[in-house]
């Protein structure tokens, strides 16, 4: 935790907090979820997409959106595996069990949300995991590859 703040810090000395709390929660969430396991570059990186589709016109205009974005059945119940971040669809109830990830997942959304950091992603609006082969991949321009994640736009 001290390593995260002391680059928040020095890199980015302009983060603060964000107006709408419930968006940094969002997107704080969302980077747990799906990067708790990366290096910090891979957390910033997974964040910068999420920011870029709010700023895509292609994706919804909130980070809340964006991040629980999902197909639904004609009960209005999501589909499972079919949202834009697996997390929110994959059938598991989320729960955070690791404190400090849950904290550098907090300081990050916020860096990302604050544009402290340059976006490294190229304008990525997608990325999957090493482990896959997403049908859409082919279709997309890869754009970096950090740690497990593969980036296009």
């Amino acid at each position: 935790m001290a390593k995260i703040l002391l680059f928040v810090t020095l890199l980015c000395p302009s983060v603060i907090f964000a107006q709408n709390a419930s968006e940094e929660y969002c997107l704080a969430e969302t980077i747990y979820f799906e990067a708790r396991n990366q290096e910090l570059i891979g957390q910033i990186a997974v964040g910068l997409v999420a920011m870029n589709r709010v700023k895509s016109n292609s994706f919804p205009d909130t980070l809340c959106d964006v991040t629980r974005q999902a197909k639904r059945d004609s009960s209005g119940r999501i589909i499972k595996y079919k949202c834009q971040f697996s997390y929110y669809c994959d059938g598991l109830v989320e729960h955070v069990a690791e404190e400090e990830a849950w904290s550098t997942a907090q300081i990050v959304s916020k860096v990302v949300i604050e544009q402290s950091h340059k976006d490294i992603t190229d304008g990525a609006l997608y990325y999957h995991t090493k482990a896959v082969s997403p049908y859409w991949s082919s279709a997309v321009k890869k754009t970096i590859i950090i740690g497990d994640h593969i980036f296009y736009r």
